[in-house]
């Protein structure tokens, strides 16, 4: 796990001013209190205008750095470093940076001292885990520790007590002033010498009072860790796929591409709303270092997996944008390869450490209902669907068994008349996996007609335009168009569509008209494909009139 010391700067001087601080919203920090109140019980102008003092916090302790200015009211300029519990840091390395420090204060520059402050911050370093750390409140206020500034032979250095700053008995102190080369103490004989106090190597002497210890804290792992890198960039993309998994399947939200069924176009809306919840569950989780994190990031790889397996294998991979097969390989490797990155990345584990992850019943509950409704949906949707065509199948048998007069055909779906003069062949195609019957009229001095029909209630423009589009002739796009008319109109009760073009073929005119004619109650539609010359467009009428949908 790697960790950063946080660090402060304030200048007391008749108010207290934040000068630098790394992290403003550190909890050590707003339980900070101005260390003039340690001037006169515990140190004085006579101990010299450069003090070193140790304050235990929660989860760490605080290394304070001050200077004392020449009056009689002690105000200062201060430097705060927070060191967390376990920092790897020699006590060589941090009494240098004590030493540049005293150095920067003593020529109050704030500028300086706040840029010097910063490149601390921005350093990382090595920390050990402890499982289960927390100072236990103070019950005395002051204590001090004599050190020599150099290698002593005779007692304990400022280097060596840097060298672990974490020890038991600091526990019970609100302060540890460490008084460098005899530096005055005030009220000596009122606080407590740990000068002889052993110094313990670090992290052998950390059993603090078993009643104040608690795990490692989500506000501790936000304290000593940062996320950059391949974690940053994972939650960026989990957070703009969530929002695009929403918006995409309501901006191009069209029921007819779920057969009219609503229970099936639900799915789709609310698989992306759960990848939405779960983004937000995810970014949310890692930036407050919650333990269901890791949780909730596998979670949303696993529902863009399973998502993309069922769109590959249902076959439904022939489509565009999102519903491409191209689309469904790329979500199942991004799946993958992010599910394996937080599995075993050791970046994940320092910024949510696996003792510290943790999943209530409830995390698994939500997921469970984020799986189990669109499966749900999906069942109702397609039942419903198997029964409307078992219904619409019924339906067709009963219509082609009907009796019918010499003059009139149906193909089970719709039932006209042959206009006068003209012939009528059929035919079975296969369009999209089902047989359609198309109808061929034929009256070589008056016009050419093809229809058949199918089911769809979709009267918009987009749609009529695509079956418009599908139905040119092979040769359309070598003469030249002029739309006659592009309208709509109502044929006994049901709704038409239909657009009349002239089309210049070898110097001659040739109309081509085509109708949409819907039956709203039983969604069925009819197509009308005729090509005329100027004759008389009666045929049309005489045959639209005679359509009959039930």
């Amino acid at each position: 796990m790697k960790a950063h010391i946080e660090t402060a700067c304030f200048l007391n001087s008749g108010r207290t001013t934040l000068i630098q601080a790394s992290n403003k919203d550190a909890a050590w920090i707003k339980d900070l209190k101005d260390i003039r109140e340690c001037f006169g019980p515990l140190f004085t102008k006579e101990s010299g205008d450069s003090i070193l003092l140790l304050k235990p916090v929660a989860s760490g302790i605080v290394l304070i750095v001050s200077k004392i200015m020449p009056n009689s009211s002690g105000d200062n300029l201060t430097a705060y470093l927070y060191l967390p519990v376990g920092l790897k840091i020699s006590g060589d390395e941090l009494f240098g940076i004590f030493l540049d420090i005293m150095s920067l204060l003593a020529q109050n520059n704030h500028d300086v001292v706040s840029n010097f402050l910063n490149e601390i911050s921005l350093k990382e370093f090595e920390v050990e885990a402890i499982g289960a750390f927390k100072w236990a409140a103070p019950t005395e206020k002051f204590a001090y520790r004599t050190v020599s500034g150099n290698f002593s032979t005779t007692g304990f250095s400022v280097s060596d007590v840097l060298s672990n700053p974490f020890q038991s008995y600091y526990v019970k102190f609100e302060y540890i002033y460490i008084a460098i080369d005899n530096q005055f103490i005030a009220n000596v004989n009122q606080h407590t010498d740990l000068s002889s106090q052993p110094i313990s190597q670090r992290n052998e002497d950390m059993e603090i009072d078993s009643t104040n210890e608690v795990e490692i804290t989500s506000e501790f792992l936000k304290q000593n860790t940062k996320i950059s890198g391949w974690l940053a960039f994972f939650i960026g993309a989990v957070t703009v796929g969530g929002l695009f998994s929403v918006i995409y399947p309501i901006a191009t939200f069209n029921i007819e591409d779920y057969a009219g069924n609503y229970c099936l176009a639900a799915v789709d809306i609310i698989n992306g709303i759960s990848l939405l919840l779960v983004a937000i569950l995810t970014a949310y989780s890692f930036v407050n270092r919650k333990p269901t994190a890791v949780f909730w990031a596998k979670v949303y790889v696993s529902l863009v997996l399973l998502i993309n397996l069922i769109l590959l294998i249902s076959g439904n991979e022939e489509g565009t944008g999102l519903e491409s097969g191209t689309q469904g390989i790329r979500g199942v490797l991004f799946a993958v390869l992010w599910f394996l990155y937080l599995s075993f990345s050791n970046q994940v584990n320092e910024i949510i450490p696996k003792p510290f992850r943790k999943i209530k019943l409830k995390n698994w509950v939500i997921v469970g209902c984020m799986i189990l409704v669109p499966i749900f949906l999906s069942i109702v949707g397609y039942s419903q669907i198997t029964s409307l065509v078992d219904y619409r199948n019924t339906q067709e048998i009963e219509l082609l068994a009907t009796s019918l007069d010499e003059n009139d055909r149906t193909d089970g779906k719709i039932i006209f008349s042959i206009p006068s003069g003209f012939s009528c062949e059929d035919k079975i195609v296969d369009s999209e996996g089902a047989s359609l019957k198309i109808f061929q009229l034929e009256n070589s001095n008056i016009a050419s007609c093809t229809l058949c029909s199918v089911y769809d209630p979709d009267k918009s423009d987009t749609n009529f335009d695509s079956y418009w589009s599908g139905w040119k002739d092979e040769d359309y796009g070598s003469y030249n168009e002029n739309v006659i008319a592009f309208d709509s109109c109502e044929i006994n009760g049901n709704y038409c569509k239909y657009k009349i073009t002239r089309l210049d073929v070898n110097g001659s005119n040739v109309y081509w008209s085509y109708y949409l004619l819907y039956n709203e109650p039983s969604e069925k539609l009819l197509i009308v494909s005729c090509y005329d010359g100027d004759n008389s467009t009666d045929y049309i009428d005489e045959l639209l009139n005679s359509i009959k949908f039930n």
